[in-house]
């Protein structure tokens, strides 16, 4: 154990962040990191300006055509100007690509007034939710937090149900991995054929929708971690184990390098895995932007009995004020979890939300599987001179770099040129069987934003044109995404950093930094320091720590799992509520999310709720006592009370109350007299498994309120007289 993840500045580039940060930086990437900036609702056509996050994938629209037909779509794109590319699953839905420079605002626009269009949309940008951690302190803690081993005890073997992980890929070749993936029935490996005619050739254990080929493979780390805690072989002799020991774990690959993806494609996997026969789909991302096309995809999977697992996302927002997408989407068979940490509190990054965020699941330095990092080329911060890079003047080194003496930069000491064409080149280093790598630097740049950009291009193989690779940068105010070269100017030095996916991964691959200047406008240029490269290697037995709601969301999928193992006749509803009724209530996570629970992996499996949070008691006359609770249950649950007078041994059943009414008086009390309550959850088949007690005398209470006091849980007791029926007021959120 002990590899980090891409994006995780060890050694000597976490010294130098500290004096961003006043201490320790983690830096939260693009994956699902710092606060996103948002753009006011605002929809542009115009590339993210220095200081803004993009929300949806420039000049792409999607389009949901009243009669379906590709014929509608292509008119509607070329009266823009445009093109309608490849229709998606979706009968109607289309994705439409302005020409360069075109107004999506105006576009939407015209499409909008169309009487065949039913809705048009940006195409928005989804991130992954999850939050590098330092990997020198791994501990396996959350299973045991959340009473997995007693569920284990129950089920263990989840094979009955396919689970879709809608990520980044995975390592399909990891030893702690392999055995428990998809394999696609209907297919027949390697022949180059689709022989379950479902329009993807060799589909044996799911489909990379980046790419569109039939190898999900992880060009980024997260979709691998996530694998590994829903699913880790158990009983193998390595690493870990999965909250499932045995699974078919489905493979969708939608997110880029960099962990980001469109709609476009995650609605193409959402229809893959419920055309495939999931059962439970793991969708660890976050997004600003609301989306007809993902709400309805969302909603089709409802009807083909599909649960489906999202994050709460890592922003430290309250979603009911500021939504985040898919998890804000109120849907009854979404189960939206935020993270806890080892001490049962909220992560300090996790999103919250009394109504959309369901309950919380281990989050924080969480354990699992991962690829193998590797450096391809080694760190050069250019001090004994150009370090092996290729340049020809006006560049060269030039002082100061990044808390040193040194950097390379394409003017030294000078402005940029007009129609300049100036290049640093590195040299060759090998991505030949990688499965992805980052390219990390320090930046510091003035360039004109009237036209003039620094491009950072792989070159791959001994020869050929470069690529142009999107720049993500790390600086005080946050993180910005360059997709179409970078320019503005910086406050100071960055960090940087620029990913490489399966286009790139060959042998003799090469990176420029290359400044394309204008006929007008001069600034200082760029320089960059302290440049290296990493690469992922699969087949690894590697593991490693990643903290964020995408953990929380991995382990609220694995036990969906168990639940349909040991319950296959459960609707997506049911599981909901098993796992929500069943979290442990907790009182530093009231207020937080709807349950106030963690969830409790015991009590899930077997259908078993918890007891009331917050259950007191409060003498208001001589006549009455008060008792309240929260409830916070998805399913019909009754509070069944037993009261016994203070001293005596024995309770009695005194009535049993509908949880949703958060509370009832007992006015059958003697003036002055103590009594001692206690309270069980009872969902009609099982009651919980711990009972909480409370106190109170009957007597108005003194100045000051009072009057009762919270006695907390207690195990065991005498049982209730019988199980109650079902109660009525079933509640739901909405």
């Amino acid at each position: 154990m002990g590899t980090s993840s891409l994006g995780v500045i060890i050694g000597r580039f976490v010294r130098k962040m500290r004096g961003f940060c006043g201490g320790r930086r983690l830096l939260r990437l693009a994956l699902a990191a710092a606060v996103l900036m948002t753009l006011g609702g605002r929809v542009t056509g115009a590339g993210p300006r220095p200081g803004e996050r993009p929300l949806y994938a420039p000049g792409e629209i999607l389009v949901k055509q009243r009669t379906p037909g590709p014929g509608a779509a292509a008119a509607a794109a070329r009266r823009l100007g445009a093109r309608a590319l490849r229709p998606l699953s979706a009968p109607g839905l289309h994705r439409i690509l302005l020409p360069p420079g075109g107004d999506v605002s105006a576009a939407l626009a015209a499409l909008r007034a169309d009487p065949e269009v039913a809705w048009a949309e940006p195409n928005a940008l989804r991130r992954l939710g999850r939050v590098p951690d330092d990997p020198a302190y791994p501990s396996l803690w959350a299973a045991g937090r959340m009473r997995a081993p007693l569920a284990w005890d129950a089920v263990s073997d989840c094979r009955g149900t396919v689970i879709a992980l809608l990520d980044s890929g995975v390592d399909t070749t990891h030893p702690d991995l392999a055995a428990n993936l998809w394999v696609n029935p209907g297919e027949i490996p390697g022949n180059g054929l689709d022989d379950d005619g479902n329009g993807r050739a060799d589909d044996l254990h799911g489909w990379d929708f980046v790419f569109e080929d039939p190898l999900p493979r992880d060009a980024n780390g997260h979709g691998t971690h996530v694998a590994g805690t829903i699913a880790a072989v158990a009983g193998n002799g390595t690493g870990i184990a999965g909250l499932c020991w045995q699974a078919r774990l489905m493979v969708l690959r939608a997110f880029d390098a960099s962990g980001t993806a469109t709609v476009a494609d995650l609605v193409e996997a959402l229809a893959y895995a419920r055309e495939m026969g999931a059962r439970v789909v793991n969708a660890s991302y976050t997004g600003e932007l609301f989306s007809q096309a993902e709400q309805e995809a969302l909603e089709e999977l409802a009807a083909a009995g599909v649960l489906v697992v999202t994050a709460a996302g890592n922003d430290g927002r309250d979603i009911d004020r500021e939504p985040v997408y898919p998890a804000a989407y109120d849907l009854p068979h979404v189960l939206v979890l935020a993270a806890s940490d080892a001490s049962d509190r909220p992560a300090p990054f996790t999103n919250r939300g009394t109504r959309r965020v369901h309950a919380a699941a281990p989050g924080a330095a969480i354990v699992s599987t991962q690829m193998k990092e590797e450096e391809v080329l080694a760190l050069e911060g250019f001090e004994e001179g150009g370090g092996g890079w290729s340049f020809e003047p006006p560049a060269g080194r030039e002082s100061p770099g990044f808390e040193s003496a040194w950097a390379l930069g394409d003017s030294p000491g000078a402005l940029y040129e007009n129609a300049a064409d100036v290049a640093l080149v590195s040299p060759p280093f090998d991505l030949s069987g990688f499965a992805g790598g980052v390219l990390e630097f320090f930046l510091r740049h003035d360039i004109a934003a009237d036209g003039d950009r620094l491009d950072v291009e792989s070159l791959p193989g001994a020869g050929g044109s470069g690529s142009v690779r999107e720049v993500w940068t790390f600086g005080p105010a946050g993180s910005v995404l360059y997709d179409d070269g970078v320019f503005g100017r910086s406050a100071g030095w960055v960090l940087a950093e620029a990913y490489f996916d399966d286009p790139d991964l060959a042998a003799a691959s090469r990176v420029r930094f290359r400044l394309r200047t204008n006929a007008a406008g001069r600034a200082d240029g760029f320089a960059v320091d302290d440049v290296r490269v990493r690469a992922l290697r699969p087949g690894e037995d590697a593991y490693g720590t990643l903290s964020g709601t995408s953990m929380a969301a991995a382990h609220g999928t694995g036990l969906a799992a168990l639940v349909l193992a040991l319950s296959p006749g459960l609707t997506p509803g049911q599981v909901k509520e098993r796992i929500v009724d069943g979290a442990e209530r907790l009182a530093a996570l009231a207020g937080v999310v709807f349950s106030a629970g963690r969830l409790d992996a015991f009590r899930a499996v077997n259908g078993i709720p918890a007891p009331p949070a917050n259950f007191t008691a409060r003498g208001v006359s001589g006549a009455r006592i008060d008792l309240s609770w929260q409830g916070g249950y998805l399913g019909a649950v009754q509070v069944r009370i037993e009261r016994r007078r203070a001293g005596a041994a024995d309770f009695a059943w005194i009535a049993a109350v509908d949880a949703a009414a958060g509370g009832w008086s007992d006015t059958a009390v003697e003036a002055g007299a103590s009594y001692v309550y206690r309270a069980w959850a009872d969902n009609g088949e099982r009651r919980s498994d711990t009972a909480v007690e409370a106190a109170a005398t009957a007597a108005p209470p003194p100045s000051g309120g009072g009057g009762g006091c919270f006695l907390g849980a207690l195990p065991g007791g005498s049982a209730p007289p019988g199980n109650l029926p079902a109660a009525s007021g079933r509640r739901s959120l909405r």
